[in-house]
């Protein structure tokens, strides 16, 4: 959470400018000492980044060998506009919901793109002349890196960490079966 907050913070206050190879070399930085990071983002706002794209997205993650990959781009979907709950509809709420709550975890979800159940922290960052929303910065953690996370918490010799969205899904817990399909 403190990653994601930090970066929209910076890029709130222009510590961290509009640009494709200021953001991207940051988040190259962040992803590389984190192992537990599946993907880290910062999309933005229709017409909020210094380009021709309406809506820009540097995304950078791991592919299946875990090597970094950059995607920076022209969004592929319009992730302003409102959930659907037409079933072919791309998902929204990871960058709508942080605009109008916060930063917050998001459900897990099925990345269709990563064949990978993944965990997803949001918040919004804000224009620095204007302080209009400019976007939303997320981290993406696979199940696997939350239960990395969660199994490098010095607990004791007997303890053990449980992780549980607001809506009462597991997201770790020592029953693999129990993650992202049970909840409380």
């Amino acid at each position: 959470m403190e990653i994601t907050e930090e970066l929209a913070d910076d890029l709130s206050s222009g510590t961290l400018p509009f640009d494709d190879a200021a953001i991207e070399g940051r988040l190259r930085a962040l992803i590389e000492e984190r192992p537990d990071l599946y993907g880290i983002s910062a999309a933005f706002a229709p017409d909020a980044f210094p380009s021709d794209d309406r809506l820009h997205v540097i995304y950078l993650y791991r592919d299946d060998d875990g090597e970094i990959v950059a995607d920076i781009r022209e969004s592929r979907y319009d992730y302003t506009q409102p959930p659907s709950d037409d079933p072919d509809a791309p998902a929204t709420n990871w960058y709508l919901d942080p605009i109008e709550n916060g930063p917050m975890w998001q459900e897990p979800f099925l990345a269709a793109g990563a064949n990978e159940v993944l965990i997803e922290y949001g918040a919004p960052f804000f224009a620095p002349d204007s302080g209009d929303v400019a976007g939303v910065v997320a981290l993406d953690f696979s199940l696997e890196g939350v239960d990395a996370l969660v199994d490098g918490l010095e607990l004791g010799q007997t303890g053990f960490g449980l992780l549980m969205n607001q809506s009462g899904t597991w997201l770790a817990h020592p029953v693999p079966e129990f993650v992202a399909t049970t909840t409380f």
